[in-house]
Order: structure tokens, then C-alpha cells, then sequence
């Protein structure tokens, strides 16, 4: 994402949380690292 374009990008998640409101909370976290994104297998080879 170009950070030029962050208050955009802030924006538009405020925008669904303020449509379904006070029962809804969304939060934008980043930048996140690579490994955050990939699971271990657990234990035995099963799955989640």
C-alpha cells in the first residue's frame, strides 16, 4: 500500500464499523510480519 494513501485505507475500515455500530469493532493492525500469516501443523498431522 502506498503511504500516501493510509488515511484511505484508515477510512475505509472505519466505515463498516460505523455502519453496524456499537455492536461492532473492527481494528486495523499492521504491518504485520510474514510469519504471522502461516499456521504450524499440529501435533500428528491434523488439521484445525
Amino acid at each position: 500500500m502506498e503511504a500516501d494513501r493510509s488515511e484511505e485505507f484508515t477510512a475505509a475500515g472505519r466505515q463498516p464499523a460505523e455502519q453496524w455500530g456499537e455492536d461492532c469493532h473492527l481494528g486495523l493492525h499492521g504491518p504485520l510480519l510474514p510469519c504471522t500469516f502461516v499456521r504450524d501443523p499440529l501435533p500428528g498431522g491434523g488439521a484445525e
